[in-house]
């Protein structure tokens, strides 16, 4: 006896033979990226955004110019992915996709400017997945689109090929405080009275020299 069994599915999956469309590289690098984040630094009690009353949405990050601007352009992205490292090959970045990593860095000292929350993050850049990598290329996913005409039943299936970011947040903050600073020399200072006392036990006690330290002790 055979078992079988009927499955209703779309043939073929995937025409080899299909229309192609590329974004202009121009347009594609002139797209901008907007980045809004909120962070809590709980043990001070303050909270920092990317976006304050003040930015200015017509604004481009640039490290050196305009460090502060939430908005970044792909090209600029692109631009310091190939400072980093001029072996990205950046026709199959734009053809196959990628998966860029932008890393958020706080690094904030809070005994100045803590009212008006001056603290803005650094960012870094990584390529994490290139489109000429040989095990997974570039970055793609597929979307269906159905429709009915004239009684029949469509079914078109979009491969798209794009780049992918991964946001990271980290950095740490500070701020100066007088009880800690005065525990911290209570601290040396008991472990160096410690340390002497350990320190003298074992000559005293200990070391095969013990006797002449003694005799020099006393002296």
């Amino acid at each position: 006896m055979i078992n079988v069994c009927e499955i209703n599915a779309w043939c073929p999956e995937e025409l080899s033979k299909s229309t192609d469309y590329k974004i202009n590289i121009d347009d594609l690098l002139n797209i901008t990226v907007f980045i809004k984040t909120a962070v809590s630094f709980a043990q001070f009690n303050i909270k920092l955004r990317t976006v304050k009353q003040d930015t200015k949405f017509s604004c481009r990050f640039n490290s050196d110019t305009d460090p502060r601007c939430p908005i970044f352009q792909i090209g600029y992205i692109i631009k310091k992915l190939q400072e980093k490292d001029r072996r990205i090959n950046l026709k199959a970045l734009y053809n196959q996709g990628g998966l860029i990593q932008i890393e958020q860095i706080w690094e904030c000292n809070f005994d100045y400017n803590v009212k008006n929350q001056e603290c803005f993050p650094i960012y870094k850049f990584n390529l994490l997945q290139s489109g000429d990598d040989k095990l997974s290329p570039g970055v793609n996913f597929r979307f269906v689109e159905r429709y009915r005409s004239n009684e029949i039943d469509y079914r078109t299936t979009t491969k798209v090929y794009g780049l992918r970011f991964v946001l990271t947040i980290a950095g740490h903050g500070g701020r100066f405080d007088i009880r800690r600073l005065f525990l911290a020399i209570g601290s040396g200072i008991g472990y160096l009275i410690i340390a002497e006392l350990v320190s003298e036990f074992i000559f005293m006690r200990i070391h095969r020299h013990r006797e002449e330290f003694r005799r020099n002790k006393i002296k």
